[in-house]
């Protein structure tokens, strides 16, 4: 059974729950409100809860309710060459394919996970059923064993991707593919996800994604079409509230020539979710450091974050390809900021928006009161979803009977009955029966019958004859008319020339009985379209609940013809 689809409606997704975060000082680093940020992230029993929670959202994505509960997450966002993979490498300590043409081509989420046991990595796959082609069940599936050494970690993943690009292959051909072999990929970009689970004792608590970088140009036209698939899939992300949007912008060009910057503030417009990371400062002209530094500062008033705008300084490729450890680029990034002028000049109070660790400790900070403050939500979305699968499991018939006779005979049984208590009703439990929904339709009778009932008006037409008192035998509150509204009246003149004109050999004063049957025969033959309303009423009542009820009893034996044979 597939999972119920959920509308962002029904889950109560609404920017405003941002508000209720607690504030973190974007303005002034001696606040009051820095608290835990000034502590160590990873040593206090704020960060046990964090990592709790961490878990929790993690043991939800991994069974596929990522986009069913809107799960609080990281999206890491940027156009094409801004330097996220090297962000993502600073974080996570692992490197990414750089390769022409293994570049970011799915999101490959991360989870960092402290530890005091030696380092490790495991890779993942996660299918979405209905994510760009795949119909499998939704889940995660492990991709090769563990991993213990961090130079390992870079081919893993760019084997993983071309699973992933390749749902119609089984995994395990391109885990055991020869290190250098090559498959054409059935789709350039896919919406399913790699999952690097990181755990050690120099990692910090995190959960993020790393998505495609924003595509400006395209070198074959027959890839055109891969600029509003890379636009779409990083959308269908950053669009949720429930995701935290961080922004990498590099210093080499100008914020109004990324695209990844006129995105985030499409779907974050106040810049409540949206976390700012400069890459690349040293690409920074001489002479023209402010705007950057107003940047760090929040002071750029167009491009305000409720969170703030940090920088970093990753590794040159020339160094990556030297072979700078992990450790090394982390001293460079702090040694950077130190040594390199305006930022080693910059004031204290804006030091902690500066370096890889400084970053890293602000993401965890917040990512743990987004998903604090969403798992009110999540709980009781989760108690909706385990209830609505409760009743579609109910409505799973039962296994086929060893005596279908005697089975379609029960059924049939406790269908005539239902049916002739919906025909006769229970006024006890306040349910009308069929007879009792037409009573409405039959005072609508009643009132078609009156209007053309004949007239009778014993005297001449042109005698100025009064009102006429009312008969005796009228039921109380029913009028005795003085004219037809359909124009039956029978005056007595024309009574007596039919009477005269029908005699034959009657005594005198009597009248053949066809006088009579004249009269009545006139007045039943304008009755025939009013007992063909009431009729169709009747029809149609009893029709809408004689199918809601075959549906009720047989709606289950659809693929029998059961259910198509009583209709």
């Amino acid at each position: 059974m597939s999972s119920p689809s959920v509308a962002s409606s029904d889950i109560g997704e609404d920017e405003n729950f941002f508000l209720d975060f607690v504030d973190i000082d974007t303005n002034a680093g001696t606040s009051t409100q820095a608290t835990l940020m000034d502590q160590d992230i990873n040593s206090n029993e704020h960060a046990r809860q964090r990592r709790e929670l961490l878990d929790l959202i993690i043991r939800l994505q991994a069974i596929g309710l990522g986009t069913e509960l809107a799960l609080p997450q990281i999206a890491c966002i940027g156009s094409q060459s801004v330097g996220k993979s090297s962000l993502i490498e600073s974080i996570s300590g692992v490197a990414l394919p750089r390769a022409s043409g293994t570049c970011t081509r799915c999101p490959i989420e991360c989870r960092l996970k402290r530890s005091e046991q030696a380092w490790e990595a495991t890779v993942y796959l996660r299918f979405e059923s209905g994510k760009s082609g795949y119909v499998g069940k939704t889940g995660e599936i492990q991709f090769g064993p563990r991993m213990t050494e961090r130079m390992e970690v870079q081919e893993r993943i760019r084997r993983a991707q071309l699973a992933i690009l390749n749902p119609t292959i089984q995994p395990s051909t391109f885990l055991d593919a020869v290190e250098n072999a090559s498959y054409p990929s059935s789709r350039s970009f896919s919406q399913n996800c790699v999952v690097v689970a990181l755990s050690g004792s120099e990692l910090s608590d995190l959960n993020f994604v790393d998505l495609p970088g924003l595509i400006a140009n395209v070198a074959d036209d027959r890839n055109v079409g891969d600029i509003e698939l890379v636009k779409g899939l990083v959308t269908s992300y950053i669009s949720r509230p429930s995701c935290l949007i961080l922004l990498t912008i590099s210093c080499e060009s100008d914020f109004e020539n990324q695209g990844a910057g006129r995105l985030a503030r499409e779907y974050d417009p106040q810049g409540l979710r949206t976390i700012g990371v400069l890459t690349k400062p040293d690409r920074i002209e001489r002479g023209s450091e402010k705007p950057w530094i107003s940047m760090i500062k929040n002071e750029t008033e167009t491009l305000h974050l409720r969170h703030g705008w940090f920088s970093v300084k990753q590794p040159s490729a020339r160094q990556l390809e030297a072979g700078m450890s992990w450790s090394e680029a982390r001293e460079l990034d702090e040694k950077y900021f130190q040594d390199t002028a305006p930022w080693s000049t910059i004031e204290e109070e804006w030091r902690k928006r500066l370096g890889c660790s400084n970053l890293i400790s602000h993401l965890g900070e917040t990512l743990g009161k987004v998903i604090l403050s969403r798992l009110p939500h999540i709980c009781d979305e989760v108690d909706r979803l385990i209830a609505l699968n409760a009743s579609q499991l109910e409505s799973i018939p039962p296994p086929p009977s060893l005596d279908p006779l005697a089975q379609v005979l029960q059924l049939v049984n406790a269908f005539t009955r239902d049916v002739t208590h919906h025909v006769q009703g229970d006024p006890r439990s306040g349910r009308p029966g069929l007879v009792q929904s037409l009573v409405i339709s039959a005072k609508a009778f009643q009132e078609d019958l009156r209007q053309i009932t004949p007239v009778f008006q014993p005297t001449n037409k042109t005698e100025n004859a009064g009102a006429l008192d009312t008969p005796n035998f009228l039921p109380p509150g029913e009028e005795w008319p003085s004219r037809s509204e359909k124009g039956l009246t029978y005056w007595l003149e024309d009574v007596v020339e039919l009477a005269e004109g029908a005699r034959t050999r009657e005594l005198p004063g009597e009248f053949p009985f066809a006088v009579t049957e004249e009269l009545v025969t006139r007045t039943l033959e304008l009755w025939r379209q009013p007992v063909r309303d009431i009729f169709g009423r009747a029809e149609r009542v009893f029709v809408q609940r004689l199918t809601t009820l075959v549906e009720t009893h047989f709606g289950q034996y659809t693929h029998g013809g059961l259910r198509a044979a009583v209709l």
